[in-house]
């Protein structure tokens, strides 16, 4: 099970972008916001959105913390995996474990945008980072279909938690694990040929 805490001003919009966007994959989600629980049928592991307003379980960690602006305390996890920090205001990532991730417009943010056009936000990964299970993801551009009414942040958000899962669709870029395992087969098949 993934589990991603959601925390800030936009969190239930972001929450509910993530769990449009797991649906596409056909990923296994539940969805929490105002204090009720959707559940979206897919296979493979199950992903909780949490966004919420409920103060983080003590000792709870998430895999991945998405903060929209400068967000409650209370709502951060005490540790997580991959903090992804949207916004303007933005807490002070001193006090966050894992690996920080910033995403917004300005070329000093790890994930931005580099077009826009017809639907869909041409991202731009401006350094290398990690997948959750430790794979290296090199710095590379990819598209992110546009949520209707998503602004450009939660749609970056959504973008830096779906890549670090590994969730995005095959059309809009490969995960290092894959382009690891195709070269291991591509290797294969010209060493026997």
């Amino acid at each position: 099970m993934i589990y991603i805490r959601v925390a800030g001003k936009n969190r239930e919009n972001i929450g509910g972008i993530l769990q449009t966007c797991l649906e596409k994959t056909g990923r296994a989600c539940v969805y929490t916001a105002k204090n009720e629980v959707y559940a979206a049928k897919g296979g493979g592991e199950c992903v909780v959105v949490d966004a919420s307003n409920m103060p983080a379980s003590a000792g709870q960690a998430a895999d991945i913390t998405v903060m929209s602006g400068a967000p409650d305390r209370r709502l951060i996890p005490e540790r997580c995996q991959v903090a992804i920090l949207c916004g303007s205001e933005r807490p002070d990532a001193a006090c966050l474990s894992g690996q920080v991730l910033g995403v917004g417009s300005s070329p000093k943010d790890t994930l931005t945008f580099s077009s826009i056009a017809g639907g869909k936000l041409v991202a731009a990964l401006l350094r290398d980072i990690s997948a959750l299970d430790g794979t290296p993801i090199p710095a590379q551009e990819f598209p992110i279909e546009m949520v209707p009414g998503a602004g450009l942040d939660d749609m970056l958000a959504v973008g830096a938690a779906l890549l670090v899962m590994g969730a995005l669709p095959d059309t809009a870029v490969l995960s290092a694990a894959k382009l690891g395992a195709a070269a291991l087969g591509a290797g294969t098949a010209d060493s026997s040929g």
